[in-house]
């Protein structure tokens, strides 16, 4: 009796050992995280190309402005999510003020919920408080690549995966009907936040298909809570919403972009697919309905990565939810790894060894936050110029064309033009730039604002398309004089006088539009 109780306990501190062990290997890289996140507040500057863009985007509901607007004429820029990111920032933004932070809080506080969602589900009935705790880290540790994490950005992605995994997690905790209501209307919000987030709907409606009363009225619960607001807009907006949601959206697809995409993904999520294979080869689903639920969630958001990572302007943000859904297996598999059995020391041995690869290793996540931070704290420190030239944007009388175009909507201006997006639509026919290569032309941009020198500018790309239309560079380049250098930013300003190499095109050129 002694000798067993002996056992017993030597199984506990091992358990113990391995747990605080894997807990202390993802605390570190989980902690880098939300601190870079916590650093990105405080940036006046944009840190990613779209943060501009949806700042601006939200600040046409501050101003009254309709929030979808056609796409064929000015302002030239794509509101390209559904609205309820806009609407929470708007409301932000009047209560906090100007500036990225109150949206980038926004982001961080629905990162952090997201873990504990995953955590909350990953432990029930599954071990409780250390699968939980694993599968929070291992979501933050390893969910989000590169010097800013997605979720300290001003980007719509954050709320909208927190929508979705809340609406899994009260469906994992109960069926009752008030609960299928509110995660029905979680997944609504979750695809009215941005329109690509249908997991959690589909999931839950096929995981409920035996009760098709019950999966009915979940999935006609969800539609409504999405469809509604949606037709709402699209009357009120004379179908621009459609244009911008739908019509603007549907990029090209390439496939060097899923190869640019696909190491940083296979360095950051192997570990996590490998412990969630561990777990998937018990087929949990055949004696757990919540585990199918989950496995059903994965699925879903496994196909949503591998049809949107090979699409233009495709980033890290596009397995954020995948992460979240991988991150809950992954913990259930650790716990089968990590059990209190001698047979498997191995396993759990190996499980440490893979977490310190993964994390400190060549290429590891560890090192490349490190290199990541201190190349961000070099490049986008506080300093007076660029709230300086903040205050110029605001004062020019002109027009004023800027990328980054954090000056311009800081400065509470509309943007004039998003080069990226116009590019795309202008390569496929449903934007010609004649009217604004006409305001450039007669000097009527008083001021250009660059990350680059004009000419740089002409030549980037992003590895398939340019990242300007090409009409409007060579107006700029002809009518536009460099005047300085401030905050890293170069300045245009309009050559005197009429510029001959300058040619204004006729405005009234028909040109394809989709309706």
């Amino acid at each position: 009796m002694r000798a067993a109780d002996t056992f017993v306990l030597t199984r506990g501190k091992w358990r113990a050992v391995v747990g605080l062990a894997v807990l202390a290997c993802l605390a570190v890289p989980a902690g880098v995280t939300l601190a870079s996140a916590a650093w990105a507040l405080g940036q006046p500057v944009g840190l990613d190309y779209a943060e501009a863009v949806v700042y601006g985007q939200a600040m046409r509901i501050v101003s009254g402005d309709p929030l979808y607007q056609p796409i064929d004429g000015p302002p030239y820029t794509v509101a390209a999510y559904t609205p309820l990111y806009y609407w929470l920032a708007g409301a932000l933004r009047l209560v906090a003020g100007a500036g990225f932070w109150p949206g980038r809080l926004l982001s961080l506080v629905a990162g952090i919920a997201t873990a504990a969602m995953v955590g909350v589900t990953a432990g029930r009935r599954h071990g409780g408080a250390w699968p939980a705790a694993c599968a929070a880290l291992l979501f933050l540790a390893l969910g989000f690549p590169g010097p800013f994490p997605w979720l300290g950005l001003y980007r719509v992605d954050l709320v909208g995966v927190a929508l979705s995994v809340a609406a899994i997690a009260v469906l994992a905790r109960s069926s009752a009907p008030r609960a299928v209501v509110a995660a029905s209307v979680l997944a609504g919000l979750a695809m009215l936040c941005k329109q690509t987030l249908i997991a959690a709907a589909l999931a839950g409606t096929v995981w409920q298909w035996r009760e098709w009363r019950t999966a009915s009225a979940f999935g006609g619960s969800a539609l409504l809570t999405f469809v509604v607001p949606c037709l709402v807009l699209q009357v009120a907006s004379n179908g621009a919403f459609g244009q911008n949601t739908v019509v603007a959206n549907v990029n090209p697809f390439n496939a060097s972009i899923a190869a640019g995409l696909l190491p940083v993904f296979l360095q950051t999520q192997w570990l996590p697919l490998l412990l969630a294979a561990v777990y998937l080869a018990t087929r949990p689903w055949h004696h757990d309905r919540d585990a199918a639920l989950v496995v059903l969630y994965w699925g879903v958001t496994s196909v949503s990565l591998v049809v949107g990572i090979a699409k233009i302007g495709a980033n890290v943000n596009y397995w954020i939810e995948f992460a979240a859904a991988t991150a809950i297996l992954a913990a259930r598999g650790a716990v089968l790894l990590a059990s209190t059995t001698w047979r498997t020391v191995a396993g759990a041995a190996a499980l440490i060894v893979a977490l310190g690869v993964a994390l400190a290793g060549p290429g590891g996540t560890l090192r490349t936050f490190r290199s990541d931070v201190r190349a961000m704290v070099q490049e986008t420190s506080r300093n007076a110029e660029f709230d300086a030239l903040v205050e110029r944007v605001r004062r020019e009388p002109g027009g004023v064309l800027a990328e980054p175009m954090d000056v311009v909507v800081l400065a509470g201006r509309p943007m004039l033009l998003e080069p990226f997006i116009y590019n795309l639509l202008l390569d496929a026919g449903r934007w010609r730039p004649d009217a604004l290569v006409a305001r450039i032309c007669r000097g009527e941009i008083g001021l250009l604002v660059l990350g680059y020198p004009v000419e740089v500018g002409a030549r980037m790309t992003d590895g398939l398309y340019a990242l300007w239309p090409a009409p409007v560079m060579t107006a700029l380049q002809s009518r536009m004089l460099f005047e300085s250098v401030a905050a890293a930013r170069y300045v245009y300003t309009p050559r005197p006088g009429p510029e001959p190499g300058c040619s204004v095109p006729p405005v009234s050129s028909p040109w394809p539009m989709l309706e």
